[in-house]
């Protein structure tokens, strides 16, 4: 439509008015399918066309939408503000919605001055909201002014959230205790942070809310009571970033408590166990402070020797040659970024940077598209005690690993990523991984797991949902469990304008076929044919079954009708899994085989009956 439309040099008002609409739902389709520049070229197209304004600012706003997609946050904030101030916008479902999107962008570009500011916007037309962004709304907000350290205001927003019973009530509830302790009310933020383990039992915040308590029981000088708190999280959350920062104040509160000797014990396990972490120089100065106060700096010397990461000679040159490198990758210069980083990991191999020298160089491979290279550095990343690197480096691993087809060793990856995340984003993203390898991997039970973990979690992004929906259905029919995964194709149906509802609707169709029935199984197709114009390679699967469906009602005239009419019509585009004409040939074959098949033998039956009538006739005669 839009091709014919674009030829018509001088459009009648009635050709612009449905050139616009087939450029805007055609837009929509390419945002659906996640093919953000081609949905925003013709997302202008619906804009500079001037006829329907509630069309034209529905484009608006989906324009904004597209680029917000692609990070081009400042780009997304001037479209934005196009949308709000164009008159007709007003009248707009999504007119609220877009000061939400503004505090977003203000936000990921930590200007939370502004976020601030357009977020208030959205929450000053409660009826104009969704309660999910309603409550997220004021938990940004709340951020905003904690950020600013405006800790009144912030502690207001935090509290309405957990009054709400928002998703992220958890959270807010740890940063109310958090502006507690900063404000000086210890007992206070102890007292949140049990609190929030009572109320949210599952929150993945229990580990940082444990060791916020412990640390304010340290600031009450509750020595003991606080040693006791941090060996918990040391015995329930082993694998969290919290674990090294407990077990460094354990060795502190026994040095306040006049234990040196188990202090000093306690720090060496800190260097031993967490080698090139902030922790582990902590733990060193530790160290040579009990010596130094003992009388007996040759013996913190002696140990130094010990310790691989620390060479106390070459400490300043280590330093700066690691400095030099991190302002260049800072810059967004990863050509030479890695370069240095390589340089500086030739130089100082068991460097107190390697660790951060390591990964950063992975990621400026991995932003030069050398994967291979990176992968080395992440997997290195993976391989040392837990890190601030480590989730970062088991995601890209994963990702690496998965699009080199080596889906174990990505299922590997995805799978620890989920047991040790701190970060909900983190957990989401192990999981949507494993269930792509378990599908890649035919291991279909295990694919759905992953699946209902995605469709029943919190703050799963609606693509992912719709994705794991859809691979939910295709496990269910790879086992032959039709009912399941009739009822996941049913739920995919419903996204409009995309491909997986396109196949969602043909495979709605293709299981009717499998329990015979036909009829309705023919009504399914032609509602494919006739409901997704954009997807041909779906439509062709369905002008396939259709044909089917008439062999299997012994309707074998309508059935070569139909094979041939793909013959003659479709054109097979080069994505295409597998060539629908040639199906069509080779189905259309078989049937006229048979038929042909059929005739001989009729007419050899006949012959039969003739020439052996004859000569009974001759026998009797």
């Amino acid at each position: 439509a839009l091709t014919a439309l674009d030829k018509i040099k001088s459009k009648s008002e009635k050709a612009r008015a449905a050139f616009q609409k087939v450029a805007y739902f055609r837009a929509i389709e390419f945002f659906n399918d996640r093919d953000y520049e081609k949905a925003i070229g013709l997302f202008n197209k619906a804009i500079t066309t001037e006829v329907d304004k509630m069309i034209r600012a529905q484009a608006m706003y989906w324009k904004a939408e597209a680029i917000y997609n692609q990070r081009q946050y400042e780009a997304a904030i001037k479209q934005y503000r196009i949308f709000i101030f164009n008159p007709a916008s007003v009248n707009a479902p999504l007119y609220n919605t877009a000061n939400y999107n503004m505090g977003y962008c203000y936000f990921k570009l930590e200007n939370y001055a502004e976020a601030n500011t357009w977020f208030r916007k959205y929450l000053r037309n409660k009826e104009e909201t969704d309660a999910a962004k309603y409550n997220d709304a004021l938990i940004r907000t709340g951020d905003g002014f904690f950020v600013s350290k405006d800790y009144d205001n912030a502690l207001s927003f935090y509290n309405e959230a957990i009054a709400g019973k928002a998703k992220g009530a958890d959270y807010a509830t740890f940063q109310t205790g958090i502006i507690q302790g900063i404000k000086g009310n210890i007992t206070a933020k102890a007292d949140i942070m049990s609190k929030l383990a009572s109320a949210y039992p599952k929150s993945p915040y229990l580990a940082a809310a444990a060791f916020e308590k412990g640390a304010a029981l340290m600031e009450k000088e509750d020595y003991k009571g606080a040693e006791e708190i941090f060996r918990k999280v040391l015995r329930d959350s082993p694998q969290s970033e919290y674990a090294k920062k407990s077990h460094l104040k354990i060795a502190l509160s026994q040095y306040n408590r006049k234990m040196d000797n188990e202090a000093l014990t306690t720090y060496k396990d800190v260097v031993k166990k967490y080698p090139s972490t902030s922790e582990s120089v902590a733990a060193l100065l530790g160290i040579k402070n009990i010596y130094v106060s003992q009388g007996q700096p040759q013996a913190y010397f002696d140990y130094v020797k010990t310790v691989s990461t620390v060479n106390i000679s070459a400490g300043a040159q280590d330093s700066i040659t690691y400095e030099a490198a991190e302002q260049i990758y800072l810059k967004g210069d990863h050509n030479s970024a890695a370069k240095n980083f390589d340089e500086y990991l030739k130089k100082f191999p068991n460097g107190y940077f390697s660790l951060n020298a390591t990964f950063y160089k992975a990621e400026s491979d991995f932003r030069n598209k050398e994967f291979a290279r990176a992968l080395t550095g992440y997997e290195y990343v993976i391989a040392q005690p837990r890190n601030l690197f480590t989730e970062k480096s088991l995601l890209k691993a994963g990702n690496i690993r998965f699009a080199d087809k080596n889906f174990d060793a990505a299922l590997e990856h995805y799978t620890r990523l989920e047991e040790i995340a701190d970060f909900r984003d983190n957990i989401i993203e192990s999981q949507a991984g494993q269930m792509r390898c378990h599908f890649q991997k035919n291991a279909y039970e295990m694919a759905i797991t992953n699946a209902r973990k995605l469709i029943d979690g919190d703050k799963v992004p609606n693509a992912l949902k719709n994705e794991a929906a859809l691979l939910y259905a295709r496990s269910a029919m790879a086992t032959n469990d039709l009912q399941t995964a009739a009822a996941q194709f049913k739920e995919v149906a419903k996204i409009p304008n995309s491909e997986i509802g396109a196949e969602a609707k043909y495979s709605l169709a293709f299981i009717d076929y499998q329990l015979a029935n036909y009829k309705e199984s023919q009504k399914k197709c032609f509602d494919v044919i006739n409901q997704v114009p954009s997807y041909e390679y779906w439509i062709g699967k369905s002008f396939i079954l259709l044909g089917d469906n008439y062999v299997a009602l012994k309707d074998n005239f309508q059935a070569k009708h139909t094979y041939r009419s793909i013959i003659d019509n479709y054109e097979r585009n080069p994505s295409d899994p597998e060539d629908i004409r040639e199906i069509a040939r080779q189905k259309l074959e078989a049937i006229e085989k048979g038929e042909s098949d059929k005739m001989q033998k009729e007419i050899e039956e006949k012959e039969k009956q003739y020439f052996g009538n004859e000569e009974e006739e001759k026998n009797g005669n």
